[in-house]
Order: C-alpha cells, then sequence, then structure tokens
C-alpha cells in the first residue's frame, strides 16, 4: 500500500564520531555531537580547542573550569 509508514523502518541513530577521545570539528555533525557532550557552544568549543587541544578530556575540563 502506496504511503503506509506501518512497515518496518531502520531506528534512525544520531551520528558518533569514530574517534571519541579526541575532538573533530571538520563536519558540522561533529560539531553538533560535542556541543551536545558537552553542553556548550560551537564558538565555547571551538575556543576550547584551540586553547587545550583536541583530547576529549581537555576540553571536557577546560569547560568545566569556564562555567560560570
Amino acid at each position: 500500500m502506496q504511503g503506509d509508514l506501518t512497515g518496518d523502518s531502520p531506528d534512525i541513530k544520531p551520528r558518533t564520531p569514530d574517534d571519541v577521545l579526541r575532538v573533530q570539528l571538520d563536519e558540522p555533525w561533529q560539531t553538533d555531537y560535542w556541543c551536545a557532550q558537552f553542553f556548550c557552544t560551537p564558538d565555547q568549543l571551538s575556543a576550547a580547542v584551540a586553547t587545550v587541544g583536541v583530547m576529549a578530556a581537555d576540553v571536557h575540563n577546560h569547560l568545566k573550569v569556564m562555567r560560570p
């Protein structure tokens, strides 16, 4: 039946980076992923990576310290 939405459809899952130890910001979805993980804005994330590098633990710790 055309237009029938009751059939099997794959679950849509958010993308996860291949390397979750390093913050890569090459693609918009990567920025979205890390901003959601760290509860920050893209500008805050970019500034943190510029300051402490790409290691996720370092970025996370830096952002925790920077929160009011």
